[in-house]
């Protein structure tokens, strides 16, 4: 039973379209990520990236290449990898294909928490992170005990996320309001980027 199954997902003509899309779309990836590579300020090439891979050092390409550029890309792509793992294992576990932590307001949650360091404890900002987590679990936390009713359903906790998100949003925009001249580096810290990347963010 078990080949038969497994032979009529190799016949279907659908499963083979999904495989030539993530063929495709693995090579569209890595050229992608080669490229960006050597696009920016500084004019680079593949044959500087290649000199960085076969070690050629004395070069002002080479330290543009090695120490900002290649350690940004990288940082870049392990992050991504990291959300889309998230969000696969978050629809996975509430069965909707629309699932992801905006929606269910865990990123609320750690967005009103990190918020709050940076705006009312600014001496604490190294804190941020841990701050962001433990706000995302808080945010969890409720969405559970709401969406609880002899167990958890996936729809309930979708429409109980939604409210949470709601909620944490209001006080992000509170904030906001009432703190709209210390908001920048707040807003720019949610926003997210890879400007000061380097060889340690990516190990």
């Amino acid at each position: 039973m078990a080949i038969a199954s497994i032979s009529e997902k190799i016949r279907d003509p659908r499963s083979k379209k999904r495989n030539l899309v993530m063929f495709l779309g693995l090579i569209l990836l890595v050229a992608v990520l080669f490229i960006s590579m050597i696009i920016g300020t500084a004019n680079t090439s593949f044959s500087d990236l290649y000199n960085v891979f076969i070690g050629v050092q004395n070069t002002e390409s080479y330290r543009i290449l090695y120490h900002i550029r290649i350690p940004r890309v990288l940082t870049a792509m392990f992050a991504g990898i990291n959300l889309a793992i998230a969000g696969c294992i978050l629809q996975g576990v509430l069965k909707n294909p629309l699932a992801d932590p905006g929606i269910i307001g865990v990123s609320a949650g750690a967005g009103l928490a990190a918020m709050v360091v940076m705006i009312v404890l600014p001496e604490y900002t190294n804190m941020v992170p841990i701050v962001a987590f433990v706000g995302a679990m808080v945010a969890t936390l409720i969405l559970f005990a709401l969406a609880w009713e002899e167990g958890i359903q996936p729809l309930k906790l979708i429409l109980a996320g939604v409210a949470v998100s709601a909620f944490f949003a209001g006080g992000m925009t509170c904030l906001m309001v009432f703190f709209s001249d210390k908001i920048q580096g707040t807003v720019n810290w949610m926003a997210g980027g890879f400007s000061g990347a380097s060889w340690k963010h990516v190990t």
